[in-house]
């Protein structure tokens, strides 16, 4: 009769299991104690090779021989190798009910020709793709986004420390590590960028630079200013022409744009200080009413708010925010600034 050959095979947690006969391999693969692509190999011998395969070749060379199934059922049925493993873990390393490791585990270190575990190529790698394409995105996509690729990097983050930590926890079904760490790179990158650049312009804001870039409008500096018409968030309709023998400050900004942001205070300052008759200050912005609404509430904003974009020269060439014009009594531009200012700047513009 044929000697019987036994087998080994590296586990979810990288140590090697053994001696199996064939059928008790066949059973933990059925039982989903290994997978098929775990690395194996006949005991003692240094060829490794991946379950699926071990086993075809053991079952070619059994069927060649006239065997049949004969020897691969010698070793009992699946139903019963599950009583006879069923305080063995395969893929955790855990410890059986008596406080030892499974009797036939032995330390990588001392087995030859050890293999790199491949349980991480397989199993469900969902989240370690997100993490993966979130990251992406947000190092490509993201700066079209206000020039917030954190907005994506996030999640790619979050993703990813969840994929990593569902693969530590169970190696066997949760694979993808190699994208789940690009995403953590990219996302962190991401985020970084982002926390610089908005540093950057709320600490140390250049005047000549807005938040998403700059265009100089020298050509429309005393020139009387293009007429047009908004709706406020009160609900009331102004016009520029109206607005003649008042001085008026129309100011383009976005609740994202953090030098935006920082002109706010210098603005409900300047509208106290100065009533609708002597100066008016408009904020108009693109973004929803609701979302607007919301923001001048929460920051106090005094000054007209409205909802709109200017689809005409000059306000349709505006590529960078804040930019604010400054008109006089005659409705003639006597100033337009992109980038941030101070409240000393601002009030020297509109009071020259």
């Amino acid at each position: 009769m044929k000697e019987r050959l036994d087998y080994e095979f590296v586990g979810g947690d990288g140590k090697v299991y053994g001696p199996f006969t064939a059928a008790e391999l066949e059973s933990l693969v059925a039982q989903g104690r290994a997978l098929e692509t775990s690395q194996a190999r006949i005991v003692g011998s240094g060829q490794w090779q991946t379950m699926d395969v071990l086993l075809a070749t053991f079952k070619a060379d059994a069927a060649s021989a006239g065997k049949g199934k004969a020897d691969l059922s010698a070793s009992g049925s699946p139903s019963q190798l599950s009583g006879q493993f069923k305080n063995w873990v395969s893929d955790s390393g855990q410890k059986d009910s008596k406080g030892s490791s499974p009797s036939q585990a032995t330390s990588p270190s001392t087995s030859a020709s050890r293999p790199v575990a491949v349980h991480q190529e397989g199993g469900n790698t969902t989240l370690a793709l997100l993490s993966m394409i979130f990251g992406i995105l947000s190092v490509t996509v993201g700066w079209f986004l206000c020039c917030m690729p954190g907005i994506l990097g996030l999640p790619a983050v979050i993703t990813g420390h969840i994929s990593l930590s569902q693969n530590r926890s169970k190696p066997t079904v949760y694979g993808g590590i190699g994208m789940a760490k690009a995403g953590l790179v990219l996302g962190y990158i991401s985020i970084l960028l982002t926390v610089g650049l908005w540093f950057a312009a709320i600490f140390f804001p250049d005047p000549d630079i807005s938040s998403v870039g700059g265009t100089r409008f020298e050509q429309w500096v005393d020139e009387p200013a293009p007429d047009f018409s908004v709706t406020t968030l009160d609900g009331n309709e102004v016009t520029l022409s109206d607005l003649r023998g008042r001085r008026v400050i129309v100011d383009f900004w976005a609740t994202w744009c953090p030098p935006c942001i920082k002109e706010i205070p210098h603005f409900i300052r300047l509208a106290k200080e100065h009533d609708l008759i002597e100066l008016t200050i408009i904020g108009i912005s693109d973004e929803p009413e609701s979302m607007l609404r919301q923001f001048a509430q929460k920051e106090g904003i005094n000054y007209l708010i409205a909802s709109d974009e200017l689809n005409f020269a000059p306000y349709n060439k505006i590529t960078g925010i804040p930019t604010t014009f400054f008109i006089d009594e005659d409705g003639v531009i006597r100033d337009i600034h992109v980038g941030y200012m101070n409240y000393n700047d601002i009030k020297a513009a509109a009071f020259p």
